[in-house]
């Protein structure tokens, strides 16, 4: 309610999200490993970030959707019926908090197997002293504080992944629904109509790499498996962004062709068979030049160029977030 800028929101949450943490961890005497875990501040940073701009977009999605009706040949009753719909299903409380329990309940079964059954999955403590910065005391099971804080963070995230995930599928079926609505065929109101949705959709995908970023400097060492897992954490947010620019780009093609059908027609009724037509031009001479300005080929992308340099560049610093933790060996001498 105080209308922060999103960026200071998840600061401010960071910090929140930081210091309730601590004074659990000095409670049970954890306090001096826990303000020395790298990962501790990196993930109060992300699981603030993420929820922030989770929080933008759910509380943007029903202006964005609703100002979509303009791209359709409906009326405005049956769009307006679409509409609520969807954003009572990209909002629902009962979906986002399965998917929270969902994703809490995976975070929590990773906790137990990794601290009290990890034969079970191969030794992954091995696997992941080598890819991250935990301290050992990380992984004792001697006293409370590493599972239920590890819990606690694990809960935490689910916030952020599970209502994230709840969105990122609901998205994929409103995107097969409005595939098969009818559009207006006059390409550049839908080019400018869609402008804002394609903007919409490229925050929300740089804000997911940028928790791609965060989350790939916890790797220790980059090699083909960290490569492997930040490429694929990635393509969802390429996902995000380029679905629905193909539906966009079939509506602006759609639309382009109803245009020259519609102008064939024209011309059809207007000028006789075998007519004379340097002749009716004389007597017409706008029709000729009216008809090439109708069906000019216009643009059947809504995106730019700018756009895609925007989203590449966060593959970058996602990417070469990988670098962090070596860097960081490096400049201090560790190990």
């Amino acid at each position: 309610h105080l209308h922060l800028p999103t960026a200071a929101s998840a600061i401010l949450t960071a910090l929140f999200v930081y210091v309730t943490v601590y004074l659990l961890a000095r409670a049970l005497d954890f306090h001096q490993v826990y303000v020395r875990t790298t990962p501790v501040y990196l993930g109060c940073f992300a699981i603030a970030w993420v929820n922030a701009w989770v929080h933008w977009g759910v509380s943007r999605l029903p202006s964005v959707i609703t100002g979509l009706g303009a791209c359709y040949q409906l009326d405005e009753t049956d769009y307006t019926a679409i509409a609520t719909k969807w954003i009572a299903r990209f909002t629902s409380s009962k979906g986002i908090f399965l998917s929270i329990l969902a994703w809490a309940l995976l975070a929590w079964s990773a906790v137990y197997l990794y601290l009290f059954q990890p034969d079970l999955l191969g030794h992954p403590k091995d696997l992941v002293a080598k890819l991250t910065v935990f301290p050992v005391e990380w992984q004792s099971t001697a006293v409370l504080a590493p599972p239920l804080l590890l819990c606690i963070f694990g809960a935490l995230c689910a916030m952020s992944a599970g209502t994230a995930f709840w969105l990122f599928c609901v998205n994929i079926f409103f995107l097969r629904h409005i595939k098969r609505l009818p559009v207006v065929p006059i390409p550049g109101l839908l080019i400018a109509q869609l402008r804002r949705i394609t903007q919409f959709y490229l925050v929300a995908s740089l804000t997911w790499l940028l928790g791609v970023a965060l989350f790939a400097s916890l790797f220790r060492n980059p090699d083909a498996l960290s490569l492997s897992v930040i490429g694929l954490i990635s393509a969802v947010g390429f996902f995000t962004f380029f679905a629905p620019q193909f539906i966009f780009h079939r509506y602006l093609v759609h639309a382009h062709e109803r245009i020259a059908d519609y102008a064939v027609l024209h011309f059809r009724r207007l000028v006789p068979p075998r007519a004379d037509l340097a002749e009716f031009l004389r007597i017409e001479p706008g029709l000729l030049a009216s008809l090439i300005d109708l069906t000019d080929p216009p643009r059947t992308w809504v995106y730019d160029y700018h756009d895609v340099i925007v989203l590449l560049l966060g593959e970058a610093v996602a990417l070469g977030s990988l670098a962090v933790q070596p860097m960081l060996k490096h400049l201090t001498g560790g190990t």
